[in-house]
């Protein structure tokens, strides 16, 4: 306003001096100056003047203000969809922070969802091979960490997901499965100062290889079931934990595991696939193994017996496979008697049977002169499977011994003719069975069965001059079985000497005679010696435990417990188990899959009686999951096992993989039950477009402009708000190396306990992994 006042005086008197030329009109340049910008004396001075020219500017200015915020405002309100990737802050807010290698960590392990790189010497040498894989640069900075003594320092962080839940990972070959994932989850787990027990499937033996030290050094009782050299094998039989229980006369349990043998070998018809035909043969053939396998448990129940108390070792698949071809393969001519007759007279009435079929015979006369529950199923169970004529059993035998000819090569039926892994002791490394009888009589009733006892694990700690009763375990209940077997699972490492005692004065036990009665032993670690010195192990420099000697102190009048009846079970130790199963041997993968069933069964029934937990985490870390033929009721494992401690991680590399092997409602029950869903890469269309939907959409602002040559200074411009997939299936497929994409289901809270948003996580640049 100031300077179109100069302006107006400098016209003015520029006009009047047309008629004087002697005056000299100048223009008032301190009007130019900022300090008038905001003089607001002008409304004072020349209001008529001021206020209509500023109404004027500000209705202009407002009007132009107004034409470009409606041109450029955001009118995006997410209507087309809101999904996002969870930033790199909510992450460290929601998950545990871990040392990338080398450290000890507290709590549990898991999986790493995001790494990050550190700022120092290793972490600039790890960011450099992530980034450029400059092998020449690299080398320099590794040569430098190994002079500064720096190669175990911690070159980055992974944050991981250490809850209690199941992953399943897709990835092509190639992909650096191993390296970026399988291999740190190992290492991660088992530097955590709660170790796991690992279930660990490696095809090609590269991990057993690679970190059989590193786990022997951090504590690990290691073990290889190898297909690919057995000389160097653990032995594993099918039918220990059959055996284990027929020798405390678990009739029923017997039953049920040799059963389960029996259906994870024969059993191939996928649930509603409908084929009555092949359903047929594969119910004969577990019918016939397991009384073959009964009628094995028979004998060698009657022969230890009579001494011989290495007989249970003559149970085995492969003597069943002997004994189908021994006797299954030739008929002999019997009597009306059900006699064999070698050579009978032309006028003699006999008539064909085959040989097992008249053994199976005198099982059920000898049975009814000296009943065994044994001998009754086996012969149940052959009944079943009798049905047919003598040539359709020809066609039985032939189905049965299909699944079992592989037990029949010397080098399967020599791994398998042993037994040296406790499968329980994987999730239960501390275990206490003590049989309980009431007489030396069998016949007469044991008053101890479905009794509670209280269960107690004391100890003396020396303090200075005094000594201390420690107390590991408080009158913990336990109930004793219907044969007399009280199993307790004791959770917490015990010292060198401790003593156990078992109080039956409970209230549940009302007024019986055996109220009253308490049992003491004492246990001590005795420890493996060359001479008189103690044998360090060559890892841990830590004394290697040989046994638990037990010692029964207040022995009763009737004197009934013996040493002999105690069986205790004892390892500080977490186990590690390698599954080598050669890509180009298949037809070995079934015995893993069998071994898997078994595994399950034994911890989960197992936990059901005893806390309903594992006392150590059993983590599945199984590579290339569907080249192992299907696992029984796989499904449900998957479903119920978290509740019990019981982990699994799965590596395939599609859907379609997953879907192929077990089918489709199988398959999806599998994937769902997988809490964490992490992409890697793929070129299957089907699985990336899971992945891609999966991800959500988000909605994006696009703007259309288009104008009239003859009116360029005016464009049309149009606004629209289409949805777009977080990531296309497209973008998926062409992941870089270290990138991921991770699916997160049930994920409640973050770390200081607030409700968080599963949103989905990308790994990619900086957060990468190595």
């Amino acid at each position: 306003m100031t300077v179109l006042r100069a302006a107006i005086r400098f016209l003015y008197f520029s006009i009047m001096t047309l008629r004087d030329n002697s005056q000299v009109v100048s223009f008032n340049v301190d009007s130019l100056l900022i300090q008038n910008l905001f003089n607001a004396r002008v409304f004072v001075i020349a209001p008529i003047l001021a206020v209509p020219i500023f109404l004027i500017g500000l209705v202009v200015a407002w009007r132009s203000a107004w034409v470009n915020f409606e041109q450029y405002r955001d009118y995006n309100h997410n209507e087309e969809g809101d999904d996002r990737f969870a930033t790199v802050k909510e992450i460290h807010q929601q998950y545990k922070k871990v040392p990338n290698k080398t450290e000890t960590y507290p709590g549990e392990g898991g999986v790493p969802v995001l790494h990050e790189t550190r700022k120092n010497l290793t972490g600039l040498t790890l960011k450099s091979q992530m980034l450029w894989q400059n092998r020449t640069f690299s080398r320099y900075l590794t040569n430098a960490e190994r002079i500064l003594g720096l190669l175990s320092t911690p070159s980055g962080d992974y944050y991981i997901d250490d809850s209690t839940t199941n992953l399943i990972t897709m990835g092509i070959t190639r992909s650096g499965k191993g390296e970026a994932h399988i291999a740190p989850i190992i290492d991660i787990n088992s530097r955590a100062e709660i170790q796991p027990s690992l279930i660990i499937a490696d095809p090609k033996g590269e991990h057993y290889q690679s970190s059989y030290k590193t786990m022997r050094r951090r504590g690990y009782d290691v073990n290889v079931l190898s297909f690919q050299n057995m000389d160097w094998s653990m032995s594993y039989n099918p039918l220990a934990l059959a055996i284990a229980a027929a020798k405390k006369g678990y009739y029923e349990m017997t039953q049920t595991r040799v059963n389960a043998v029996a259906e994870a070998i024969y059993r191939k018809t996928k649930p509603g696939s409908g084929n009555g035909n092949a359903k047929y043969w594969e119910d004969t053939s577990i019918s016939l193994f397991n009384a073959i396998a009964m009628a094995l448990m028979d004998r060698a129940n009657e022969t230890v017996r009579n001494g011989e108390t290495d007989a249970w070792d003559t149970v085995t698949v492969r003597n069943i496979a002997k004994f189908l071809t021994d006797l299954g393969s030739e008929e002999v001519f019997v009597n009306d008697f059900g006699e064999i007759v070698e050579n009978p007279d032309k006028n003699q009435q006999v008539k064909k049977k085959s040989k097992i079929t008249v053994y199976f015979d005198n099982l059920r006369k000898i049975n009814q002169e000296q009943f065994s529950k044994f001998r009754d199923m086996a012969d149940l169970n052959f009944r079943s499977s009798d049905f047919a004529s003598e040539e359709t059993k020809g066609n039985v035998f032939s189905s049965m011994m299909s699944g079992i000819n592989l037990f029949l090569q010397d080098n399967i039926a020599k791994l398998t003719s042993k037994n040296s892994i406790d499968l329980e002791s994987v999730g239960f490394p501390r275990r206490l069975s003590i049989k309980f009888r009431s007489s030396s009589n069998v016949a007469m009733r044991n008053e101890y069965t479905h009794k509670t006892a209280k269960v107690t694990i004391t100890s003396q700690a020396v303090w200075g001059k005094t000594t201390k009763q420690v107390i590991h375990v408080d009158a913990a209940t336990a109930l004793i079985d219907g044969e007399g077997y009280l199993t307790y699972v004791i959770e917490p490492q015990l010292p060198d000497q401790f003593l156990v005692t078992i109080d039956f004065n409970h209230e549940n036990n009302g007024g019986s005679a055996i109220r009253h009665k308490t049992f003491q032993f004492s246990a001590e670690k005795v420890y493996k010696k060359r001479g008189n010195v103690i044998t360090l192990d060559d890892y841990t420099k830590k004394p290697v435990l040989d046994h638990i000697k037990v010692t029964v102190l207040n022995k009763q009048d009737d004197n009934l417990l013996q040493k002999e009846d105690i069986d205790l079970i004892y390892s500080d130790n977490p186990k590690v188990i390698y599954l080598v199963t050669p890509p180009n041997r298949t037809e070995y993968n079934s015995i893993v899959s069998l071994f898997l069933d078994q595994l399950f069964n034994a911890n989960y029934e197992l936990a059901l009686s005893n806390g309903r937990k594992c006392v150590n985490r059993i983590l599945h870390i199984l590579d290339e999951f569907t080249n192992i033929p299907a696992i029984p009721h796989m499904d449900t494992k998957i479903s119920i096992g978290l509740g019990q401690n019981i982990l699994y991680y799965l590596w395939i590399q599609n859907l379609k993989q997953l879907v192929s092997e077990y089918g489709e409602n199988t398959a999806e029950t599998i994937r769902e039950n997988c809490s964490l869903k992490v992409y890697i890469k793929s070129t299957a269309p089907a699985t990336n477009e899971y992945f891609s939907k999966e991800l959500g959409t988000r909605t994006i602002t696009r703007r259309r402009r288009s104008s009239n040559i003859l009116d360029e200074a005016n464009p049309n411009v149009s606004i629209e708000n289409p949805r777009q997939e977080l990531l296309t299936p497209t973008q998926l497929s062409k992941l870089q190396e270290g990138e991921a994409v991770i699916l997160r289901g049930v994920k409640g809270r973050d770390n200081a306990g607030r409700k968080i948003t599963t949103d989905p996580i990308f790994l990619h640049e900086k957060t990468s992994l190595p």
